[in-house]
């Protein structure tokens, strides 16, 4: 990738599911500063240190999977809540006259995550971008940020056993 950079056919270098003690093994080898880290991050895991860590660094944090296990359909039986239907979460969205989902990717770029949600619909899209015109107040993210788990929606579990898996190991 750097050899793509310096031959112009890439602006900058990013990085997914890096963890700090990996991005810190590239500065130590001298290698770049990558532009932006893409994690999975959402009200179930919202990994605190990590974006400290980042900001820090002046990496952007693009997050995967921002509804997490907001929807039921979508959601694991070991799932934590929320759910879509949280009164608490509908009470903020109608506070907005807002959809769940938007207080979630509204809390997301609040601190400081671009979040990338997925969809196909045409009026979730326009939704998904709806969000810059109302700021949570402190009480709001406090709440948010109380369901804060540590949950992975999407374990990856296929390098458990490697010597550098990027994730705290649950037991």
């Amino acid at each position: 990738m750097i050899d793509a950079k310096q031959q112009g056919l890439a602006k900058s270098i990013g990085l997914s599911n890096f963890n700090e003690q990996m991005i810190d093994r590239i500065i130590d080898n001298g290698l770049e500063v990558p532009a932006v880290l893409q994690v999975e991050i959402n009200l179930n895991l919202q990994q605190p240190e990590l974006l400290q860590y980042c900001k820090d660094k002046n990496i952007v944090v693009m997050g995967f999977t921002p509804f997490g296990s907001l929807f039921y359909g979508k959601a694991k039986p070991d799932a934590p809540p929320p759910r879509v239907d949280d009164p608490s979460l509908v009470e903020i969205a109608k506070k907005y006259n807002k959809t769940v989902p938007q207080i979630a990717l509204r809390y997301l770029i609040e601190l400081g995550v671009v979040p990338i949600p997925k969809s196909l619909t045409k009026s979730r899209i326009e939704q998904n971008i709806d969000v810059f015109d109302f700021k949570l107040t402190e009480e709001e993210r406090t709440l948010l940020k109380s369901f804060d788990k540590g949950y992975r929606t999407i374990p990856q579990l296929k390098w458990l056993d490697h010597p550098f898996y990027p994730f705290k190991k649950s037991t």
